[in-house]
């Protein structure tokens, strides 16, 4: 794990160790079904313990370190104040022909024959 902040994705690292506990899970319980005394249940039982002590704590915590250190570490960009006085500008000229009527709220714009304002 000396390289952990060279993985391209760490989530999928923790995904794969989500499904390879769950298949060996269940290739442990086909085993015990099929006999009980078998020496490859308790092969698969030891590396289930493994798997949850190793990489419980190296893998998971590490990859989920990685993940807020990038998150956290990620630009933002904000937009410009020019590009938001031009939406601005934009919204304001759509919006104001529109006038709200109490019966229809999406005829935009509104002839002068609609007589319910909204106050």
């Amino acid at each position: 794990m000396d390289d952990i902040e060279n993985l391209q994705s760490p989530s999928n690292a923790i995904k794969i160790k989500y499904d390879l506990r769950r298949m060996v899970s269940a290739h442990w319980a086909l085993l015990v079904k099929d006999d009980f005394g078998n020496s490859r249940a308790a092969e698969m039982q030891t590396l289930l313990q493994l798997i949850s002590l190793e990489w419980g704590e190296k893998l998971t915590k590490l990859s989920r370190a990685v993940l807020m250190r990038r998150h956290f570490q990620s630009v933002k960009e904000m937009p410009s104040p020019a590009d938001i006085a031009i939406l601005t500008d934009h919204l304001t000229s759509e919006l104001n022909p529109c006038r709200l009527m109490w019966k229809t709220i999406t005829n935009c714009p509104v002839s002068s024959d609609q007589t319910t304002d909204v106050q």
